[in-house]
């Protein structure tokens, strides 16, 4: 406790005195420069590491648009920028990728008649019998709001997520007429 009010003291001593705008701006300008050290296609090569073995022209599109016009141009601020720039966008790129891999399942149940009804029909007999259990029969007719609010919501979702995803479910197949 003592050596924090220490530390406060010190650091508005520094303030009123103006070094502490000084310190800042001396580890800023380090910092500037050692950004401006690193080595442009050690950046680009980080930033299609990041990227993946999906993407390996990024590479060669990567270094073409650092190298400029003439085929190289010397390293300066703005294209140190642009490096770290390709490194957010390799994120970026992996993030898609977990995205679409997390999709998955549900495009699953989106794309199967089976599996989407099970998902809407599922929570709802449950709540049925949830309903039942606690109610009795006379339950059903008292608290049929809930089971019909949340089948229309999971009715809803589905629909809404085959639209949103643009999964569409196969045909229902035709049935065979008894003779």
């Amino acid at each position: 406790m003592k050596l924090q009010l220490e530390v406060r003291r010190a650091l508005l001593s520094l303030a009123r005195n103006g070094i502490l705008f000084l310190i800042v701006v001396v580890l800023t300008w380090v910092f500037a420069v050692f950004i401006a050290e690193l080595s442009i296609n050690g950046l680009t090569s980080l930033a299609t590491l990041l990227a993946g073995r999906e993407r390996p022209a990024l590479r060669d599109e990567w270094r073409a648009h650092l190298a400029g016009e003439s085929g190289y141009d010397p390293v300066t601020r703005t294209k140190v920028r642009q490096a770290l720039g390709f490194i957010v966008s390799a994120v970026r790129f992996r993030l898609a990728d977990a995205a679409d891999l997390a999709w998955r399942p549900a495009d699953a149940v989106l794309g199967s008649r089976f599996l989407s009804n099970l998902f809407v029909w599922g929570p709802v007999i449950v709540t049925l019998i949830a309903v039942v259990r606690h109610d009795g029969r006379f339950g059903l007719v008292a608290d049929d709001q809930d089971p019909v609010a949340l089948g229309a919501f999971l009715y809803v979702a589905i629909k809404t997520g085959r639209w949103r995803r643009g999964v569409k479910p196969p045909e229902p197949k035709a049935r065979r007429v008894k003779e």
